[in-house]
This record gives C-alpha cells, sequence and structure tokens, in this order.
C-alpha cells in the first residue's frame, strides 16, 4: 500500500491478515463471538470484519464474496444479523446474464410512468408529513420538483421549495432555502410507486417518501417526526 505514489508503505506487511484472523476474544454481551484487532472487529463466523462507529455506522468487509459494505444508520443493529442479510443476498460468484429484451421493456414501462405523473400537482390534506403539495418532472433530462411545506411559524404557514433530483442513485443539490440546502434522489419500486430519498445537508433530516399513483390519485407514505408511519391520499390537479 502506496501514498503519494511515492512507494512509502501505510501498513506494515500481512497487516490486513493479522487483522482478518484477530485472536482477542471481547466477550461482548451482544456477540460473545466477536474478535478485535488493531481497531477492527471480526466475526469469524461470517468471515467478515469491519470497523465501527456509533449507531451501526459500518464498514463490512466479506474477503472470500469480494465485498465492502458502508452502512449508515441511527440506531444500534445486531452485527451478526447484518451480516447475514448481506453476504445471503449473493445468490451467485458470477454476473447474471444480459437480457436485453428486458432492460429494453422495463425501461419503456419506467418511462410511461414518468410521463404519466410528470408535471401534476398532487396536493395533500394537513399530514404528519408536513407535506401540502408536490410537483415533479421526470422526463426532461434535468428531473426536478416543487413541493409545499407546512412549518410552525403563523408569519409563514407554508413554504415553497424546488430543485433537481437525482434519478441515476445520486443525490442533487438545490439551492440554499429557509430550511437550508436540500438535497434529493428518487428511485422506481416498480411501475406505480416512486421514492424519494430526501436530506437536509448538515442537519439531521434523513426522509423517505413513498408515492404510489392509480390513475389521477396518489398516496403519500413515510414516518412523522416521531416515527409513526403516516398515509394520506391526494389527488392530480393541473400544475401551475
Amino acid at each position: 500500500m502506496t501514498a503519494n505514489g511515492r512507494g512509502q508503505r501505510l501498513l506494515p506487511s500481512g497487516w490486513v491478515d493479522r487483522i482478518r484472523h484477530a485472536t482477542t476474544e471481547m466477550h461482548a454481551s451482544f456477540d460473545p463471538s466477536l474478535h478485535y484487532a488493531n481497531f477492527f472487529w471480526v466475526m469469524p463466523k461470517q468471515q467478515a470484519f469491519m470497523a465501527v462507529g456509533d449507531r451501526c455506522q459500518l464498514i463490512m468487509i466479506f474477503p472470500a464474496l469480494d465485498i465492502v459494505t458502508a452502512v449508515t444508520a441511527r440506531d444500534y443493529c445486531s452485527f451478526g444479523r447484518m451480516a447475514d442479510d448481506i453476504s445471503g443476498a449473493v445468490k451467485s460468484d458470477t454476473a447474471l446474464p444480459v437480457n436485453s429484451a428486458g432492460g429494453n421493456q422495463l425501461a419503456a414501462a419506467l418511462r410511461d410512468s414518468a410521463t404519466a405523473i410528470s408535471g401534476k400537482t398532487w396536493r395533500f390534506p394537513a399530514n404528519g408529513l408536513n407535506l401540502r403539495a408536490l410537483t415533479l418532472y421526470l422526463t426532461d433530462p434535468s428531473a426536478h420538483y416543487e413541493l409545499e411545506t407546512a412549518t410552525p411559524d403563523a408569519a409563514r404557514p407554508v413554504i415553497k421549495l424546488a430543485g433537481p433530483i437525482g434519478l441515476d442513485g445520486t443525490y442533487r443539490l438545490g439551492q440554499p432555502t429557509p430550511l437550508g440546502v436540500m438535497a434529493l434522489k428518487g428511485t422506481w419500486q416498480d411501475g406505480q410507486t416512486f421514492a424519494i430519498d430526501l436530506r437536509l445537508v448538515g442537519g439531521d433530516t434523513d426522509r423517505r417518501w413513498l408515492l404510489t399513483f392509480d390513475g389521477g390519485k396518489a398516496r403519500l407514505s413515510g414516518k412523522d417526526h416521531f416515527g409513526h408511519d403516516v398515509q394520506v391520499d391526494a389527488e392530480a390537479q393541473a400544475a401551475q
């Protein structure tokens, strides 16, 4: 391992191998099988080792599966269950064959779904998600959104926001707003359900909304600030 292309060794030879075969037993009450060495935790049963932060913030490495997984979370989790879920998702050590026909069919279905909802404004009654109206533009190369959110400020009960939304799995940053800098990405879960992940950069807001469409109606699902499930229905209006 080198630094700055100068051929300087950063870690001693065999360091990674020693971590993978750590022998210090931690006798952890939550998982007695855990071993530890050089700031890394080892799960011998799952053949994995990991760097652990607070509240299940993890970098988990599976050498035999050639997988490095970064995990972000807000609460504590079972390391063993997390490792089992990740390794259990691996069904084959080779890539699936290319299915061009299926890929084209899926792309066409998603285009049809995007066309059906783009430019429509969905207005929601008062709800625990504080979302009052939402318009999505998903057919343009520069996908973006417009929304209205309720606030506790009596002088300004509703704030209008707008910005880009990433459709390639990457958040897109908007301009500064009264609530901060918003970052959004969107993903189709199926032909009728569109997931919106919203982040307030530098803050603690991290939300996911699910919009399920059925003709001229939509159902918004998500969790409020207290972690309670919220569902609210809306009908489409022509965008203003």
